[in-house]
């Protein structure tokens, strides 16, 4: 399967010189062809290793080809011919004239391998279930053993033309598969469940089919010349799921019955966008640009309705935007930007006063509600070059969104007011600085007054009161000839000030070097450090018996550090290129609490990560060189949530399933390559 998988994208590429061959006469070719072998050591198997990429061993190559002539070209590019990561690009035309391109490119996400299912048939389907009658089995060593990850194969393909005319039309069409297996969760509750989750459910690891596949179609048209463009723009997208609903066993129940979870549903978009832009006199321009769209879809709710005349649900959102900017430069050293976006989001979907979920525990009603919002966006941005090669940079911006109350009574308006100011200066040969001082006020109504909330005083920090300080910093210096530093500060400090309740402040500290040095014909030596400290405050009320009021302090270090080295042992003819990298990531969560004594957790996604690559280059020709490499890469995780992992949890009432997903992150891994290349 894997030669097959390769003799086609291999065909495809060396088809270059015939698609040349047909410009004319010896057409101009140039291009890269590299082709290798690969041999990988990780005993641990673990998916986080090769997350997005296929790292096994066997061969890999790469290829960039090119024709040209008379004004035609054909340009191909291709790696990792037959892998799982394979990337395929070809694209030719005529300058002036028209172009056209077709893509294809395969992208994985492995998100665990070796996990473990109490469901014994179904896993890749959407009917999960097991052997037996009464509950699942609690050992594992019964369960199903799986991997869980997805391939995203996306297929492209466009034309444009314009015939040497200022006009021009495109057509481009793009289709997105997405197959596989990815983590899942269930709520538990021993009874047929079908509706909200109950405080009493446990929890059940469920294998989620996906079967996706998105079709979208963009057509454009317009008028290009230097001083006006125009363009108009609409795009049709379908995105269909084989799978809408997930039917799986309760492990927790008695008898053989079925819970229901609904999945992504197929839904539709069409959207119409135009822009304009005019170039005016004292080298000023006007742009206008606004788009409409809208996405529907239609839910199935005969699972889950027990509301007479309700089968179903009728999905429609819809956003309009609008936006302006004048940009005008009125004398030599200033430049100036006027703007303002509009944004509206409006949800036309079905509402129901009183649908009753399908829950034989449930006796309530639910009503649904919808989402929607407006956004007013303006600024201004003023840059002024000063004396002695200074440039002075100063903006303002405002922004206001109101949101619909009944949803967010946290935040039913919310209104942004930035300033900036950033200087540079150049003026030195050997030294560079900048320095920015950026200051944000938020100010938000809320309605929580009049509406009543269950938890007095707490909203969402993303549209809560706030006040931000940042600063960036940044030296780029050459003492020496050779010689290069750059450092880089950064300082942001948010403060939550509109609830009691929740996140209240937020500061950030950033720093980073990077130096490079090279000793000609001898050594070039490049290494940098980077260092992040972010610690944030919360306040938080349990107001279940007992109640009381608590406090949690996160703090995070994180840093990355790493050295490279290029070494000429031969000049022109043998290279070695070595280089190490680490990281580490030191969380910790502390509490301060007037109930029972919370303790200090030490390990909060903390991780270590360890690599190590050397290379050594020799070049055979100015054409054709050979290299041998080594990578190294250790990877270790250590969070609280995995501290005494088990795939099955005794809970007394409704006990826990889970697979293992995500809990084979550590890993160490060794690889080899040899690899030609041969450039023309």
């Amino acid at each position: 399967m894997r030669i097959r998988k390769l003799i086609i994208p291999v065909a495809a590429l060396l088809s270059v010189g015939a698609a040349g061959a047909a410009f004319g006469e010896e057409p101009a070719v140039n291009g890269l062809l590299s082709l290798g072998v690969r041999g990988v050591e990780e005993n641990s198997n673990s998916a986080k290793f090769q997350e997005y990429k296929d790292k096994s061993d066997g061969i890999f190559g790469k290829a960039v080809l090119g024709a040209y002539q008379n004004g035609y070209y054909v340009d191909l590019f291709g790696k990792n011919f037959g892998l799982d990561d394979q990337n395929y690009l070809i694209k030719g035309g005529k300058y002036g004239s028209f172009k056209a391109f077709f893509g294809y490119d395969e992208t994985p996400h492995n998100y665990s391998f070796n996990n473990k299912s109490v469901f014994s048939s179904g896993i890749g389907t959407n009917t999960l279930t097991y052997n037996g009658a009464g509950v699942g089995s609690s050992d594992p060593a019964n369960w199903t053993t799986f991997d869980q990850s997805i391939k995203r194969k996306t297929f492209g393909a466009g034309v444009e033309a314009s015939l040497g005319s200022p006009f021009y039309v495109s057509v481009n069409a793009n289709r997105q598969e997405i197959n596989g297996t990815m983590p899942y969760s269930g709520a538990s509750a021993g009874t047929t469940f079908t509706g909200a989750i109950s405080r009493s459910a446990g929890v059940v690891d469920l294998p989620l089919p996906v079967d996706y596949t998105s079709d979208t179609l963009v057509v454009e048209t317009g008028y290009r010349t230097k001083p006006l463009v125009l363009s108009l723009t609409g795009t049709a997208s379908q995105f269909e799921n084989t799978n809408p609903y997930l039917t799986w066993r309760d492990p927790n129940g008695t008898t053989a019955f079925n819970n229901v979870n609904s999945l992504a549903p197929e839904s539709q978009l069409l959207k119409l966008a135009g822009q304009a832009v005019v170039r005016l006199p004292l080298q000023s321009a006007l742009a206008f640009r606004g788009s409409y769209s809208q996405t529907t879809n239609n839910v199935d709710l005969t699972p889950y309705s027990a509301k007479a005349g309700v089968n179903s649900f009728n999905g429609e959102i819809s956003y309009l935007t609008a936006s302006a900017a004048y940009t005008i430069s009125p004398v030599k050293p200033m430049d100036v930007k006027v703007y303002y976006n509009f944004l509206k989001k409006d949800n036309d979907s079905d509402t129901f006063s009183n649908y009753t979920l399908n829950h034989a525990s449930s006796t309530g009603t639910t009503p649904t509600e919808v989402y929607f919002y407006k956004k007013n966006n303006a600024g201004i941005d003023v840059g002024y070059r000063l004396p002695f090669s200074t440039k002075a940079d100063f903006g303002y911006e405002f922004l206001n969104v109101r949101r619909n109350g009944e949803i967010r009574t946290d935040a039913v308006t919310s209104t942004d007011n930035k300033l900036y100011l950033q200087v540079k200066n150049s003026s030195l040969d050997m030294l560079a600085l900048k320095l920015r001082y950026e200051y944000l006020n938020r100010d938000a109504k809320n309605s929580l007054a009049q509406a009543g909330t269950t938890i007095p005083g707490a909203g969402f920090y993303d549209a809560a009161d706030l006040v931000r300080h940042t600063v960036k910093t940044g030296v780029e210096i050459e003492p020496i000839k050779h010689l290069s530093v750059g450092l880089e500060y950064a300082f942001k400090q948010s403060q939550y000030n509109g609830f009691t309740f929740g996140l209240q402040e937020d500061t950030r500290h950033e720093y980073l070097v990077d130096v490079a040095y090279a000793i000609p014909d001898i050594m070039k030596l490049s290494g940098y450090f980077d260092l992040e400290q972010v610690k944030t405050f919360s306040y938080r009320n349990k107001t279940t018996n007992p109640p009381y009021k608590w406090s949690e302090t996160v703090e995070n270090n994180n840093y990355a550090m790493g050295l490279s080295a290029e070494v000429p042992i031969v000049k022109n003819k043998l290279t070695l290129v070595a280089g190490v990298d680490y990281e580490k990531a030191d969380g910790m969560a502390d509490f301060s609490t007037q109930g029972p004594q919370l303790f200090r957790i030490d390990n909060y996604d903390d991780y270590t990560r360890k690599g190590v690559n050397a290379r050594l280059v020799y070049a055979f020709s100015k054409q054709l060189d050979f290299t041998a490499g080594y990578g190294y890469d250790r990877y270790r995780y250590n969070d609280i949530s995995y501290d005494g992992y088990t795939n099955f949890v005794n809970s007394g009432t409704n006990d826990m399933y889970y697979s293992g997903a995500y809990s084979d992150h550590d890993y160490e891994a060794h690889s080899y390559y040899l690899k030609a290349s041969y450039r023309f």
